[in-house]
């Protein structure tokens, strides 16, 4: 481009225009280096290793200021030479894949840096290969020497073999490790007291058939049962209803998990307490209804324990609140109109944490709607009835072993949500229907555990779960009675049942959170009860209640415990989680 300047600028005018071409010309340079800042660039580093790199908005690398990094591990579909296998060519919504779709948030500050797995021809199945820890760590010293990282907030996320990357990198390097995502990996529990200091969340399908949930199970316990315990307690998602899968919704934010907003509390080497995790649940639009509503939100403590927690109407006109210390929130006496609650969890150190939640009432029903949730037998495909507030459903008496649930909806459905407990997407199904939270396979469906679930159905004029929602159904179920259907054996001692002879004592739910019930013993005798933690510490004693439950007096950290229960000159012992 050629500029032609002014021949004379000590006249006024053409001096003022001249001042004001410059400052275009200034402010043009500005914004396009600054859009350039913004791009997803690939770079090489010296050892020949490719990878993608982010840099967030107003990112300046003559400034002082240092930046988060996150970096995210593939799976293994994307091994090979091929970058744009982590941007335009892949399904997965890794942070790579939704920065080049425009989909990633402005306002995130991570550096973001996406490696690039190459094929090892020393491995003769590319199934068997691994992220080598010393190959990951190249990338990180790398990008700290050439971009202006902050070392003391270096978070490390992946999916499938990336996740099992991200706990391998972890145990090899764990100085440099601020917190850990993992989604989906398989893990090495003989390893998991060397990361028991680092903040973990991690994720799993909990009917993952490739790379089976055990996996995180087993690492998050073994972590918990290191002694002396770690600074931080681990968490555990199982993802309902999914298998190999559910990380496109974990990245993209709209399963409602704030994995980002939560990798950021935490920085290496500080101690400061940090606020607890609070999750009202997504708003809803409703029918109006005789029966009570329940919501249910989440809540947990990563340095210490969750010591209180309310529920508290903040806005519309007072309804009749029930259960408002706990998880679920029962909300009866409901009216038309427009309605905010707020969660509040407190932890030991004093921290405080709220998160809101909308919710619509109407009076009749506008396009689109859910008319109804079917409870079907998920090994027959069949319609056992229409679900309701506050249903048990015992699969024994029942005779089901797994389950599926199907929405019934109006016209001018583009697609559908449902989601369980919380925020959690459990499952986004296009139009046409049939609207099911899981797929009608023949493998296995729902084989939904024992416990208290929220199950939301909520339907949108456009695909992919986009466009203002419609009205929604929501009902609280129970679960119970999943028991073997036949035991040989004269004694057998699982997680969740034992037999001896002709005798079957089982309990749930199983993880618990507040309280484990007890199923098959004598309501009329003294029961008696312990609970030790992994380390064989006494946490609790009494006696089973009347109701068959035991409630935990002192809220228990996550974890392995061992409930042993006394009837008469019989004992019973149970492996159980708190999650």
């Amino acid at each position: 481009m050629q500029c032609i300047l002014p021949t004379n600028i000590n006249d006024p005018g053409k001096r003022n225009f001249f001042i004001f071409f410059l400052l275009i010309v200034f402010v043009l340079f500005l914004k396009s280096h600054l859009i350039t800042a913004q791009q997803q660039v690939s770079k090489t580093t010296s050892a020949g290793t490719k990878f993608w790199i982010y840099t967030p908005a107003g990112y300046n690398p003559a400034a002082a200021t240092t930046y988060p990094m996150l970096l995210c591990l593939h799976g293994g579909s994307e091994i090979g030479s091929d970058l744009t296998k982590l941007t335009s060519n892949t399904p997965h919504q890794i942070p790579s894949r939704l920065i080049y779709l425009k989909q990633w948030s402005q306002s995130l500050p991570f550096i973001v840096v996406t490696p690039l797995l190459n094929r090892d021809p020393s491995v003769s199945n590319p199934n068997d290969q691994e992220w080598p820890t010393a190959y990951v760590n190249e990338v990180v010293d790398y990008v700290k020497g050439n971009y202006k990282i902050d070392a003391t907030r270096m978070y490390f996320t992946g999916i499938s073999l990336g996740g099992a990357g991200c706990w391998d990198y972890a145990s090899a390097y764990p100085s440099k490790v601020a917190a850990l995502l993992p989604i989906s990996g398989k893990s090495r529990p003989e390893k998991a007291c060397v990361v028991k200091n680092i903040p973990v969340w991690a994720f799993h399908g909990e009917s993952d058939a490739l790379v089976n949930a055990q996996f995180s199970i087993d690492m998050i316990n073994a972590i918990n049962a290191c002694s002396p315990a770690g600074i931080y307690k681990p968490r555990l998602s199982l993802l309902y209803t999914r298998g190999h899968e559910g990380w496109n919704e974990i990245y993209n934010g709209t399963n409602g998990y704030k994995v980002y907003d939560w990798l950021l509390k935490f920085k290496k080497n500080n101690a400061a307490n940090k606020l607890p995790y609070v999750d009202a649940g997504p708003d809803h639009n409703i029918l109006l209804r005789t029966k009570p509503l329940t919501l249910v939100g989440d809540y947990f403590d990563f340095d210490g324990t969750i010591s209180s927690v309310k529920w508290t109407q903040t806005a519309g006109v007072p309804l009749t609140l029930a259960s408002t210390t706990t998880r679920f929130l029962k909300v009866g006496n409901l009216k038309a109109g427009t309605f905010e609650f707020q969660l509040t969890a407190k932890d030991n150190k004093g921290g405080i944490s709220s998160d809101k939640i909308t919710l619509t009432i109407v009076n009749s029903l506008t396009t689109p709607y859910v008319s109804n949730l079917v409870l079907m037998n998920g090994k027959t495909n069949a319609d056992i009835g229409n679900i309701t507030e506050g249903q048990v459903i015992d699969k024994s008496t029942m005779n089901i072993t797994e389950i599926n649930i199907k929405a019934t909806v109006s016209a001018g459905v583009g697609s559908f949500k449902y989601s369980v407990n919380s925020d959690q997407c459990t499952r986004i199904v296009n139009s046409p229907g049939p609207y099911l939270v899981t797929k009608q396979i023949s493998a296995p469906e729902w084989q939904i555990k024992d416990g208290d679930y929220v199950i939301c159905a909520t339907p949108y004029p456009q695909t992919g779960a986009r466009g203002v929602p419609g009205v929604s159904q929501c009902y609280k179920i129970t679960i119970k009675g999943s028991v073997p259907a036949r035991v040989d054996q004269d004694e057998i001692v699982s997680n969740s049942y034992k037999v001896k002879g002709e005798k079957l004592v089982w309990i749930f739910p199983n993880p618990a959170t507040t309280f484990i019930a007890v199923e098959g013993i004598n309501p009329e005798k003294e029961i008696r009860y312990s609970i030790l933690n992994a380390t064989g510490l006494e946490m609790q004693v009494g006696i089973v209640a009347a109701d068959s439950r035991i409630h935990f007096m002192n809220e228990l950290s996550k974890g392995l415990y061992l409930l042993n229960l006394h009837e008469g000159t019989i004992e019973y012992s149970f492996r159980f989680v708190v999650e």
